[in-house]
């Protein structure tokens, strides 16, 4: 970003899937380690060759694994849907990242200033809470740009991308 090397020591892959991230990810990541709750995307995951590391279990529990400021970049890409508050994920995302690590996830948007399960079932935040948080925990904001979540019904989703460095 902005002049950085695309390159990562250690990235963590919260809510990994079956792994699309990692295949994205894997030619820019010494170590490549993902995590997600369903163990049947986990074995999907591992199949597809790309993480050094697989574990089920909830994101902040993960996070809460990882050693203080070992870790280059934390993603979470189309995850925080399943999850309203992010403040746990924040704190140990925070914790987890070397000083000039990213943090980097996509969010469904909300309107106000907190975070909302839609009627998607979906949970939405929105652009006040992340700046909240990312205040709250110590990070800069590099980008916050709205963008198609994803689509539903063939009309775009609302949403926003986000990467946050830790000083």
């Amino acid at each position: 970003l902005r002049g950085r090397a695309f390159k990562f020591a250690r990235a963590l892959d919260l809510g990994c899937g079956t792994g699309l991230m990692g295949r994205a990810l894997a030619p820019h990541a010494g170590s490549l380690r993902g995590a997600d709750i369903s163990p049947a995307m986990i074995e999907i995951a591992r199949t597809a060759g790309f993480y050094d590391e697989l574990h089920v279990c909830d994101l902040r529990a993960y996070l809460e694994t990882q050693a203080d400021g070992g870790s280059d970049l934390v993603i979470a890409a189309d995850t925080f849907v399943y999850a309203g508050d992010l403040s746990g994920v924040f704190a140990q995302g925070a914790r987890a990242l070397m000083p000039g690590g990213l943090f980097a996830f996509t969010l469904q948007s909300a309107a106000g200033n907190s975070w909302s399960l839609g009627a998607d079932l979906r949970y939405a935040h929105s652009r006040g809470y992340i700046d909240r948080l990312a205040a709250q925990y110590g990070f800069d904001t590099v980008i916050l740009d709205e963008a198609s979540a994803r689509r539903d019904a063939g009309a775009d989703v609302p949403g926003l991308v986000c990467v946050l460095a830790r000083p």
